[in-house]
């Protein structure tokens, strides 16, 4: 009697652990009716929560031909239909992740979906359940492709706020075909911006370093992975352009200046930009972390 109710528990949702208390304290109850000579013995004592004869029904995942059937279905239904379950059949989210997946956590350049916050049935956003639920998830490039077919259809609409051309360019790509190309533009590539460039200024002149204003020269030194160290060097007006919205009023911002030397020259860069920084004075700290 008491084990057809535990499965009848089981059997309409209820979780193990909400079981668990609803049989404790059906226990408790019981135990006290025992005390009182209400009932002779305590039917419950020897009730665990493990299941009867019955198994628990199993869960049949789809076949790939029943999704594929899938797919093909959901390319007929809305128009975000099938990218939305391309989602689900790879990334494998829960439905309170899928309900509040915004845009800024899919990385369509890298091919990821980001996991750190979802909604719950009325549509509250909240954070995972768990510690584990945090994380970054790889989507194939099918997934990808059809996120990006989606952005485009929908360009009119914002889908699109900065564009996606080079996501297109990579598609054009082929890994096979374009590797000759690839190899020649990198070795170019390293022979102007290192062995005729970085490499032959600092040899001919007998330097320590290069100077850059700002970061400009740390995409040359990143070629050939060179170290590049900044430092603060002024305060100059923050005016870009288009401007900034009438009344708002932006603050200076900080421009510094770049020392950039050969392989394995961050001790000697770290001394010439601790030394400039020390002699101009002009670092200020920040009110936040004086």
């Amino acid at each position: 009697m008491v084990e057809q109710f535990r499965d009848d528990l089981l059997d309409a949702g209820r979780s193990k652990a909400m079981a668990q208390r609803v049989l404790r304290s059906l226990t408790s109850i019981v135990k006290e009716a025992k005390r009182l000579g209400y009932v002779a013995q305590n039917v419950c004592e020897d009730v665990t929560l493990k299941r009867g004869s019955r198994e628990k029904p199993k869960v049949v995942p789809p076949t790939k031909q029943h999704i594929r059937q899938l797919i093909d279905q959901a390319a007929k239904g809305r128009p975000m239909d099938k990218p939305l379950l391309l989602v689900l059949v790879f990334a494998g989210l829960r439905a309170s992740e899928v309900r509040g997946l915004t845009w800024e956590n899919v990385d369509l350049r890298r091919g990821t979906i980001t996991v750190d916050h979802r909604a719950d049935y009325r549509n509250i956003i909240g954070p995972p359940k768990s510690a584990s639920g945090y994380r970054t998830i790889p989507i194939p490039q099918l997934v990808v492709t059809e996120l990006r077919k989606w952005n485009t259809a929908h360009a009119k609409a914002g889908a699109i706020k900065y564009g996606q051309s080079r996501l297109d360019i990579s598609d054009e790509v082929d890994l096979e075909k374009d590797r000759p190309r690839y190899e020649a533009d990198s070795a170019k590539d390293i022979a102007l911006t290192t062995t005729n460039g970085i490499d032959a200024v600092v040899k001919k002149f007998q330097l320590d370093a290069l100077i850059f204003p700002a970061s400009s020269g740390a995409g040359l030194s990143a070629r050939p992975g060179y170290p590049t160290v900044i430092v603060p060097f002024a305060m100059v007006p923050n005016e870009p352009t288009p401007p900034f919205p009438e009344g708002f009023n932006a603050k200076p911002q900080p421009y510094g200046v770049s020392f950039a030397g050969l392989a394995c020259g961050e001790s000697k860069l770290l001394a010439l930009a601790y030394a400039f920084e020390q002699a101009t004075k002009r670092r200020v700290p920040p009110a936040a972390a004086p």
